[in-house]
């Protein structure tokens, strides 16, 4: 989902409402409220391919892993994120010069 996307989909609702956050295939009774919001000061890397029989995606805010000989078709681009969360995170330990990635200085 994109930001823009995010912001027409609440451009009618009550500010005052509570964010949750429900994880894929999890009940109803399993949200939580979103208590963090990360905005990365540098773009990520979004990773996919196929592990074996089946496709993957990854997200990571680090130049781009090597992956074995088990990783077929890995494709990798540099995406800007927002990343909301239920409670604190380690991102705040993320040092902004590791985010550097490795596609060219558009990306930095």
């Amino acid at each position: 989902m994109k930001v823009r996307e995010l912001l027409h989909a609440l451009r009618d609702v009550d500010a005052d409402s509570t964010v949750l956050f429900l994880a894929e295939h999890a009940d109803a009774d399993d949200a939580d409220e979103v208590c963090e919001v990360y905005l990365a000061p540098r773009p990520w890397t979004y990773e996919s391919g196929d592990y074996g029989a089946r496709g993957y995606q990854s997200w990571y805010p680090y130049r781009p892993e090597q992956r074995g000989s088990a990783y077929a078709s890995v494709r990798y681009e540099t995406r800007r994120v927002v990343v909301l969360s239920t409670g604190p995170t380690n991102l705040r330990f993320v040092r902004p010069e590791d985010m550097l990635s490795d596609f060219g200085p558009e990306a930095r």
